[in-house]
């Protein structure tokens, strides 16, 4: 059977040669690029169906990414509110390589200098400002308060919290318990002071009732008279 001149132009053309595509030609409207049965002049009622499967994908993907959008604000307000609540705490940070503070009024004594290292953090290189003792008063599991003098502290501003260096505990002859989130004296197992868990991460838990005025003289004299001095 010979097809008519309208049914040869409405025909699949396939184009000569490797990687051209078939052009597909509409019999009813003669407009490149469907085929009649999804012809809008043909069937109006397809222009219509492809115009909300168009919203409706719009509106899928709008949802999503303001429910994007409200993951991401709410995790950048956790985390502003973390960073601001450990901002005074002291980190036990296994991989530093010196106590470091953020905070100068903590130092019992201070003395500036320009000679000490760079110091690598998870932010970056530091440079500290100056080092001495900051005296500490912790808390124990029964709730007594603890005092040592955390030596060789370096100054710097603006880190996120205070770092205690880890090692020092192992240097101490003294370990970290799992169990019980306590830091003790390997020897005969006592327990030197109380540890916290903030997120996922260890703080040595402090003693938060007495102002640093009054601290500052009882840690320093406790401490030396403890041999606390870490």
């Amino acid at each position: 059977m010979n097809k008519s001149s309208d049914e040869s132009n409405v025909a699949l053309y396939t184009g000569k040669g490797r990687g051209k595509k078939t052009k597909v030609i509409c019999s009813g409207c003669k407009k490149p690029g469907h085929e009649l049965e999804n012809c809008w002049i043909a069937h109006p009622e397809k222009k219509k169906e492809f115009q909300d499967r168009k919203k409706a994908k719009k509106d899928s993907k709008d949802s999503k990414d303001s429910n994007s959008n409200s993951k991401d604000e709410g995790l950048s307000l956790y985390l502003g509110a973390f960073m601001s609540s450990i901002k005074n705490e002291w980190l036990v940070d296994t991989g530093a390589t010196q106590h470091i503070s953020n905070d100068l009024k903590l130092f019992s004594f201070f003395q500036e200098s320009n000679n000490l290292p760079k110091i690598m953090t998870a932010k970056g290189v530091i440079k500290p400002t100056g080092s001495r003792s900051v005296p500490l008063k912790l808390k124990n599991t029964k709730g007594k308060s603890v005092f040592i003098t955390l030596v060789n502290v370096h100054y710097t501003l603006g880190l996120p919290t205070n770092l205690f260096l880890g090692t020092v505990i192992q240097r101490s002859n003294a370990y970290i318990c799992g169990k019980t989130d306590t830091l003790r004296i390997k020897q005969d197992n006592h327990e030197i002071a109380a540890l916290k868990v903030i997120g996922e991460s260890l703080f040595l838990d402090q003693d938060q009732d007495q102002n640093l005025d009054s601290l500052l003289p009882w840690a320093t004299i406790a401490s030396i008279k403890l041999s606390m001095k870490l």
